[in-house]
């Protein structure tokens, strides 16, 4: 059997990784820690994992929309069942273990919790400070779910007017669309906001 493990892929995953847990431990190592540096190190950790993901679930849509059959909801929920097999049930334990820390130590249960259980906490407005490492998967979450959503949209409109609907044009349609919707979300948001940049811009799901 051939294995196609992408060992380049693994290391660019372990960078991430390390530079994540490093930046998230350095003031144990030493209290004398430079904020800044451990902070652009995390920053980066982040953005590789953001581009490794974009990487590896670009390339499942591309292989589910030539399939056969076609691109449909039922390949859309297929894929989401994948998706959450992969990185929910991790997200969850480690969401109730730290809400049971809180209330272990005494500190009030916050019904804004649940929002943790449809990734809405930080949707449209900065994450809170509780679990707020959850932030990154938030955003994740958000697109694995809208994104197939999209192109399905597109690949229907194209129906609609009867033209040639082509995967990869679907696909790079879906792309322009969230690259210019975005785009045009953040630049009315900066004109309307004086937010902190990393937790009021970086770190809210539709900017």
């Amino acid at each position: 059997m051939e294995n196609k493990r992408n060992f380049g892929l693994d290391i660019l995953r372990a960078t991430a990784i390390i530079l994540v847990i490093f930046s998230h431990t350095a003031f144990i190592i030493s209290e004398k820690y430079n904020f800044e540096a451990t902070y652009i190190l995390g920053y980066l950790g982040v953005e590789i994992f953001f581009v490794l993901s974009g990487f590896l679930i670009g390339g499942i849509l591309i292989k589910l929309i030539n399939k056969p059959e076609g691109f449909t909801f039922s390949t859309i929920k297929s894929f989401w069942i994948r998706r959450g097999f992969r990185t929910l049930p991790n997200y969850y334990l480690v969401f109730f273990l730290t809400v049971i820390n809180e209330l272990v130590h005494q500190n009030p249960f916050n019904f804004k919790y649940l929002n943790y259980l449809v990734f809405s906490q930080n949707l449209i407005s900065p994450h809170p400070n509780f679990f707020d490492q959850a932030w990154s998967l938030s955003v994740e979450e958000w697109f694995y779910f809208t994104f197939p959503m999209v192109m399905l949209l597109i690949q229907q409109i194209f129906y609609k007017l009867k033209r040639p609907s082509k995967p990869l044009i679907n696909l790079l349609a879906a792309i322009i669309f969230y690259i210019v919707g975005c785009l045009i979300i953040r630049i009315v948001f900066t004109h309307i906001s004086g937010n902190d940049w990393d937790y009021g811009f970086r770190k809210v799901v539709v900017l």
